[in-house]
Parts: C-alpha cells; sequence; structure tokens
C-alpha cells in the first residue's frame, strides 16, 4: 500500500457541553418534524432526514417492522442532492462537528478513553476515529444524536443494517467532492470520499447512504 501521508494524532479534549433539551424543527418543505437538540454550538436532528427528494429511497412498511430493532427511519438519498437535501439555514455535518461529538462522547464517558485520530491520504483521504472500541457505544440507547445502525442501499437494494451508519458528510480535505460520507462503527469511524460505489452510469453498484443535518447556533 502506497502511503503519502500519515499522520496520528491524539485528540485535544476541548471542553463540550452537552445540552439536554430537545427541541422540534419543522421542515416547512414537506411539514415533517425532527427532533434537534444543540451540542455544545452545533445544533443536531436527532431523526434521519425523511424529505422525499429525487433519487431518494424510502424504507417500506415491511422493512421498518423487519428492523424494528434498529429503529430504523429516513431516506436514502443520491450523492449528487447532498448540496440541497437538507432545509433551508441547514447544511451537512462536516469533519468538525464529528470531531466535537467523539470529544462530547469522551468527556462523558464514565471509562478512560484515550481517543485518537488518524489522517491517512492514499489514492483516497481518509479520516478516522480510533481507539474507542469497548469503551465508547455509539449506538447505546440514549445516546447524544439517537444514533442506530442505518444500513444502506446499493444497486437499487436495502443492504441489512448491522454494525455501522453511513451518513453523506463534508471534509475539506474530500478526494471527491460531493461523495463524502462517514461510516460509523464500535470498532473505528471513518471519513472518505471516493469514486466507486458513486457513479450514477453504473446503477448496479451505485450506493445511497443517509443524512443527519445540523447547522450553527452561533
Amino acid at each position: 500500500m502506497n502511503i503519502l501521508q500519515l499522520i496520528v494524532i491524539v485528540a485535544t479534549l476541548f471542553p463540550v457541553s452537552s445540552l439536554a433539551q430537545e427541541d422540534v424543527l419543522t421542515d416547512l418543505r414537506d411539514n415533517k418534524k425532527y427532533r434537534i437538540k444543540t451540542l455544545n454550538n452545533t445544533t443536531w436532528m436527532l431523526d434521519n432526514l425523511d424529505y422525499e427528494a429525487d433519487y431518494s429511497v424510502g424504507l417500506t412498511e415491511e422493512q421498518k417492522a423487519k428492523y424494528t430493532s434498529f429503529n430504523l427511519h429516513g431516506r436514502y438519498y443520491h450523492f449528487i442532492n447532498t448540496d440541497s437535501v437538507c432545509p433551508r439555514g441547514w447544511r451537512l455535518p462536516n469533519r468538525q462537528d464529528w470531531i466535537d461529538y467523539f470529544n462530547l462522547l469522551v468527556k462523558e464517558s464514565p471509562k478512560k478513553v484515550k481517543l485518537e485520530t488518524m489522517a491517512m491520504e492514499e489514492e483516497n483521504y481518509y479520516f478516522s476515529f480510533l481507539n474507542y472500541e469497548k469503551r465508547i457505544d455509539l449506538f447505546k440507547a440514549g445516546n447524544p444524536l439517537n444514533l442506530n445502525p442505518t444500513g444502506r442501499v446499493e444497486g437499487g437494494k436495502l443492504n441489512a443494517p448491522d454494525v455501522y451508519a453511513d451518513y453523506y458528510t463534508t471534509d475539506s480535505m474530500e478526494t471527491f467532492k460531493g461523495r463524502g460520507h462517514i461510516h460509523i462503527m464500535n470498532i473505528y469511524t471513518n471519513i472518505h470520499s471516493h469514486e466507486h460505489n458513486m457513479q450514477p452510469d453504473k446503477e448496479e453498484e451505485l450506493r445511497k447512504f443517509m443524512v443527519r443535518c445540523v447547522k450553527q447556533t452561533h
């Protein structure tokens, strides 16, 4: 493997505070409601976006019933819509939003966690969160962002949820603009972008992910 750049950084634990109070956002495009919560200076949706954008895929009632234990909800989106799919005034999370969130989890963890982040540039750029396995459960009931495994749609078929949650996200270092996403797992979490599985002319391989939107409070 040809590694051009490898940086391992022990993440600085910035003071991050969580506000327990939840509020509700009404998306004026379709009047659907989403729980929201402010963590530090960022307000997050606590529910997966369910706006019916072009090329998005919704869950059937049968799929929702089959995966009840995963609290599966929301729609899966084509990457070409990621810049416009969030309600007005909201946007996709970026790398710093996720760094702040992981720092919050470390701060609130009853177990000592020496969180590490790793940036690696090969053919594609990767940014990973490491060294929290068995210390932080990202999908634990009551977790601050109400995260659950999401699965993904690939080649038009639902790839059932298992141990990961996939969301579109942005990173100033992403290799292929507009294709950035995060794979959230209890082993490690990775932000990256790539062209494979993300080409509109290859529907049999095309992946679609869910969306959580954020906005800065000030």
